[in-house]
């Protein structure tokens, strides 16, 4: 496979490292946390503002979803819901697999202890 990068507005995935970043408009993260293969970024008042996933096939692969959907992503989003000792924090993937649209929404949940 030949190595690229996939832009959109608030996304990058690198197929040469398997790594999909999202990141929110308008904001700079002043922190970054990695948690296995996951580094959420954190601006100044302690909110997510981006998250990377290091071999993001595999996890969708444990999700069983096709990795195929990373290679013509259309719009990638990020949710996440804070509550008092987690945060839940989704992704919707927009993309394009043998010409037909597909969406597919992941969640992945994190302690914050």
């Amino acid at each position: 496979m030949e190595n690229k990068l996939i832009k959109g507005k608030n996304f990058v995935y690198d197929n040469f490292s398997d790594s999909l970043m999202v990141f929110s408009d308008n904001e700079n993260a002043k922190e970054n946390f990695l948690l296995g293969d996951f580094v959420i970024s954190l601006n100044e008042k302690g909110e997510v503002v981006g998250l990377e996933i290091r071999g993001v096939s595999a996890l969708l692969e444990n999700y069983e979803i096709d990795p195929k959907i990373l290679e013509n992503m259309k719009k990638v989003e990020l949710k996440v819901i804070p509550k008092e000792d987690i945060v839940y924090i989704f992704f919707n993937i927009e993309s394009i697999i043998d010409l037909k649209p597909v969406k597919q929404k992941l969640p992945i949940i994190m302690p914050l202890h």
